[in-house]
Formats: structure tokens, C-alpha cells, sequence
């Protein structure tokens, strides 16, 4: 396991590179009673709580985002508030074949050596003030 908060949100990301490998970590990473929560801009955006809806809210991702995805972490900093990630996809969309670029912001929250909060922003830029930045 991961010797700090921060590089255990590193390993888990790095880890999550499809979605047979999501499916597979989770219970490894995500407290039980984890919690994700997409940003309100982002179509049908909803908040998800445990292992198994959080996965299979991120079946639906894969469904639509496709599976040539890249992922790469460009920001990490933990504060007292939690710890914000600016994140990166690429890929092209599954049904229409339109190839897609953005970063995300996620806010993270670790406890007991697991992730119990995954809060995601549309603007990388709001993530670094939910965490005081």
C-alpha cells in the first residue's frame, strides 16, 4: 500500500487506466462507503455512494467515453481540506468516434489508508479553492 495520502491517490489513478482495471482496484483503493460526486455541469451529474455504484457509474463512463483513454496526473497537493488533482483524459467517444481532450480537477479525501471522497470539477481551477489554494 501507499506510504502517503498523496501517493495513494497517484497509484490509484495510474492504476484505474481502463475500466477492467477500475473494476478490479476499487476495493483495493476506495473505502467502502466511499463517496463520488460529479460536478453539477457535467450531463445527469449525480453523487454515488459505495464501491459497487461508483463502479457502475463508471461502466456507463466506458460505455460512452470508449477505450483508447489516456490519463496523466499534472498537479497533486494535499492541504488540510483534502488533496486536489488536475487530471487529464484523451480519447475518442465510442458511439460518435469524436476524439475528446480535458482536465479535470478532483478533490480527494483519504481515510484510514483508503479514498472515502472523490468530488470531480468541470474547471480544474475550482477544485484548487475547495481545497483552500
Amino acid at each position: 500500500m501507499a506510504e502517503s495520502n498523496e501517493a495513494l491517490v497517484v497509484q490509484a489513478l495510474s492504476e484505474w487506466g481502463d475500466i477492467h482495471d477500475f473494476e478490479a482496484r476499487a476495493r483495493e483503493y476506495l473505502a467502502p462507503d466511499a463517496e463520488y460526486i460529479e460536478d453539477p455541469d457535467w450531463p445527469g451529474a449525480g453523487a454515488y455512494r459505495g464501491i459497487d455504484a461508483i463502479v457502475a457509474r463508471w461502466r456507463e463512463y466506458a460505455e460512452v467515453l470508449g477505450d483508447d483513454v489516456t490519463a496523466e496526473v499534472q498537479e497533486l497537493v494535499e492541504t488540510d481540506r483534502g488533496i486536489f488533482v488536475r487530471f487529464r483524459n484523451t480519447g475518442r467517444a465510442t458511439g460518435s468516434g469524436m476524439s475528446y481532450d480535458h482536465t479535470w480537477g478532483y478533490v480527494f479525501r483519504v481515510h484510514d489508508g483508503r479514498i472515502s471522497y472523490w468530488r470531480a470539477y468541470f474547471e480544474p481551477d475550482d477544485a484548487r479553492r475547495a481545497v483552500g489554494l
